[in-house]
């Protein structure tokens, strides 16, 4: 075997020793980031169990048992109105309203609010009309109505060139009186999103326990 040939023959070795330690490095690296990240979601899970759990055994001085408790969901256009038509947030409000039955209280569906309040009567709720609260709450016999508005706004996202949707869903809930007792906001995000009711949808699924957890304590505690 000449010299030529012999260095052919540890180049080409000492490459396949190289392209190996690169090939293992990279799969611990990749399997080291998922194991963290798996590690990270599961204590999230746990805390947010632990929150909902602590927020859950808040001393409730006034009972929730059989009060009738209404959901009204909306969507504020980017012209300024309001989508109110409460079939289209009907998933919406049976994530929420089985949340509330397992509290106690009574909900309403969908096609019964449609029933007795108006779109026009939807948007002044929305819009903080008193009198459009108590009418809403008279008119369906609800100890409670809960509002439940979607805002979003588009951006574009320079890095990746694409369009980002950012929604903010805020849940209000409202006594028979017109009075606020309880308010949560929560946030979600999506690229290149347009379904924004659908992403709304995502984010009541994924905190939906956590909201009624957060309105239930905040109710309690004002209902001191």
């Amino acid at each position: 075997m000449d010299i030529r040939t012999s260095k052919h023959i540890f180049l080409f070795a000492l490459a396949t020793v190289l392209l190996g330690s690169v090939v293992h490095a990279k799969g611990f690296s990749f399997s080291a980031t998922e194991a963290r990240e798996e590690t990270e979601e599961q204590q999230a899970k746990e805390e947010a169990k632990k929150l909902i759990e602590q927020l859950l055994a808040t001393p409730c001085s006034k009972g929730l048992k059989n009060r009738k408790t209404a959901v009204i969901i909306a969507e504020r256009t980017t012209e300024g109105g309001y989508e109110t038509n409460q079939s289209s947030f009907g998933l919406h409000a049976t994530e929420i309203n089985r949340r509330l039955r397992d509290l106690g209280l009574r909900t309403y569906s969908p096609k019964e609010i449609m029933a007795q309040i108006q779109a026009a009567e939807i948007a002044a709720f929305m819009n903080n009309d008193p009198d459009a609260q108590i009418s809403a709450a008279s008119r369906l016999g609800a100890s409670f109505t809960l509002r439940g508005l979607i805002e979003s706004r588009v951006t574009h996202n320079t890095v990746a060139n694409v369009n980002e949707v950012h929604i903010t869903m805020t849940f209000t809930l409202i006594t028979s009186s017109g009075k606020t007792v309880a308010s949560v906001s929560e946030e979600a995000e999506s690229y290149a999103g347009s379904d924004t009711s659908g992403i709304a949808l995502s984010l009541v699924r994924e905190k939906a326990d956590l909201v009624v957890a957060k309105l239930y304590s905040e109710y309690c505690q004002n209902a001191k």
